[in-house]
């Protein structure tokens, strides 16, 4: 089978971002998706805490736009993924990565992000890799100021004593994927 254009971008940030944590001690990857349709691209660890990644490669320049789209529906999963993981007693957290065209990289951390501080808006997108077909999403648009950029040979993820202890507790659990 022949790939789109949408999965070989895909493919291009999942190889970006592997090959970032191979050169950076940040990061470490664990695994990519199997499901082609998942809403999550792989799983990684910053220090001790366990990461769940969506990527995106944008064919943009970094600073083309103030605010970078993301699909709510992607976000929801995220989010449920997250409470599941918990509820097994796996404490992780959610990203979301872009890397763009002028070999920057923006990595959101979306835990904190809350649906009703943003407005909703309703935006034809392409159903899937799979499918170019468009359909109405619902999307939100978050701040490119709001990435984490960060020394990348430093967790750029810094926690609180307490947060950490969380995580420490739960350090021997690896995530199911």
């Amino acid at each position: 089978m022949n790939e789109n254009e949408y999965q070989i971008k895909d493919e291009k940030g999942r190889g970006i971002f592997k090959e970032m944590c191979y050169q950076q001690q940040w990061c470490k990857h664990i695994k990519d998706s199997v499901d082609p349709f998942a809403h999550w691209d792989l799983s990684y660890t910053s220090g001790s805490t366990k990461m769940i990644g969506e990527i995106k490669y944008r064919n943009y320049d970094s600073t083309t736009f103030p605010d970078w789209m993301l699909e709510v529906e992607k976000l929801v999963y995220l989010k449920d993924l997250q409470a599941l993981m918990l509820s097994k007693g796996k404490q992780t957290t959610i990203t979301y990565i872009n890397h763009f065209r002028d070999e920057k990289t923006f990595i959101w951390n979306l835990d904190g992000l809350n649906l009703n501080d943003y407005e909703i808006k309703k935006e034809w997108h392409q159903k899937n890799d799979f499918d170019e077909t468009k359909v109405l999403k619902d999307v939100i648009y978050i701040k490119a100021s709001l990435a984490m950029f960060g020394n990348p040979y430093t967790n750029i993820f810094d926690k609180t004593p307490e947060e950490q202890a969380l995580i420490d507790e739960s350090q021997d659990i690896d995530l199911p994927f």
